[in-house]
């Protein structure tokens, strides 16, 4: 992944096979975010028909580094495997605001514009994914 505007941030997101057959596992290491204070960082799965998936919020150290690992169940796996939902994008805000994007992501028919400030974006990989390598 890499930055948006001048975030100074990069990073990878994998897609794999999870613990359990029915789910998959997406890892997303970033190095170069601003430690959360004031905000919170939320990771989506988009796709370029402006498709959306709210994945998390994330906290961020003192030493800008994120790791952290998800786990998507059978309704989506789908989208990711052939490329409907193709990359990740993270990004800032409030918490209050942050969450209040993230329960709308969840209702299909309410438009949602607003997902935070975009900090980076990029390919989903992995051996599971319309892009194997990025």
């Amino acid at each position: 992944m890499r930055e948006t505007g001048r975030s100074g941030a990069s990073g990878i997101a994998t897609f794999s096979a999870g613990a359990r057959g029915d789910t998959r596992t997406i890892r997303i290491r970033a190095t170069g975010l601003e430690p959360t204070g004031g905000i919170v960082y939320a990771g989506w799965l988009i796709g370029p028909s402006a498709e959306r998936l709210g994945l998390a919020t994330f906290q961020v150290g003192r030493d800008g580094k994120l790791s952290t690992q998800l786990e998507t169940s059978a309704p989506n796996i789908e989208r990711v495997e052939d490329g409907t939902l193709d990359e990740v994008l993270i990004t800032k805000g409030s918490l209050d605001q942050i969450s209040q994007a993230l329960e709308k992501a969840l209702v299909p028919a309410v438009a949602h514009t607003y997902m935070g400030v975009p900090v980076m974006r990029g390919p989903v990989t992995g051996p599971l994914t319309a892009s194997p390598t990025g």
